[in-house]
C-alpha cells in the first residue's frame, strides 16, 4: 500500500491533532518535536523553541529535534536583527 501525500497541508488540522496528542501524553518528545515543526511553519518561531527545547529535555538524542531548534533560533534571531534595523 502506497501512502497518499495530500495536495494541500492543513496547518490548523495538523496543529491541532498534535495538540489533542499531547493533551493525552504530556511528556511525548515526538508530539514537542512536531508541534515545534508547526510553529516554526506559521512564524511562531518563540513557541517553536518552547516546544523543542521541550522535546530535548524529554528526549536529550534527538537529533530532528535539535535540528528544527537550531533553525528556529536562527530564524527568531533574523526576525529581532530585521525589526531592529526597521526600527533604528
Amino acid at each position: 500500500m502506497v501512502a497518499r501525500i495530500p495536495t494541500e497541508w492543513n496547518q490548523e488540522k495538523a496543529q491541532a491533532g498534535v495538540v489533542n496528542a499531547l493533551q493525552a501524553n504530556p511528556d511525548s518528545a515526538v508530539a514537542h518535536r512536531d508541534l515545534g515543526s508547526a510553529f516554526i511553519r506559521v512564524g511562531r518561531a518563540p513557541d517553536a523553541v518552547t516546544h523543542l527545547e521541550t522535546a530535548l529535555r524529554l528526549r536529550p538524542e534527538f537529533p530532528e529535534a535539535l535540528a528544527l531548534l537550531e533553525a528556529s533560533m536562527k530564524h527568531a534571531e533574523e526576525c529581532w536583527v530585521d525589526d531592529k534595523t526597521e526600527a533604528g
